[in-house]
């Protein structure tokens, strides 16, 4: 499950646009993303917000300690932020987590690990 994985866990993001579950991977061997936080969205309250309101709460948070993983501000980087969401069906069961990842900003995929390279 996506909510299992840890600070620095390297994946290749599943196929399709839900998302449930994703394969920790080697970060030595080529990956598509790199987890490095998430934000908990409990001020957002009922009912589902919207997929723009969930997403600017994500990204507000992921950009707020970007620079503290990677090494180097958001706007010198040659990373992008990438995230995952909770959609309405899983809002309503309670899912109120956002995942934040970091990947390339052409798509290629990463070798090794990002945390304080300052790329």
């Amino acid at each position: 499950m996506v909510h299992q994985l840890a600070i620095g866990d390297c994946i290749d993001f599943p196929v399709g646009s839900v998302v449930v579950a994703v394969s920790r991977l080697d970060c030595g061997q080529p990956h598509d993303a790199e987890y490095f936080g998430f934000v908990n969205l409990t001020g957002l309250g009922e009912p589902y917000p919207g997929v723009e309101i969930v997403g600017d709460e994500i990204i507000e948070s992921c950009l707020a300690r970007f620079e503290d993983y990677v090494g180097i501000d958001y706007e010198s980087s040659s990373l992008e932020i990438a995230f995952i969401y909770p959609e309405e069906d899983g809002w309503s069961i309670g899912n109120r987590r956002g995942e934040c990842f970091l990947v390339t900003v052409d798509g290629s995929k990463l070798i090794g690990s990002v945390e304080d390279t300052a790329v």
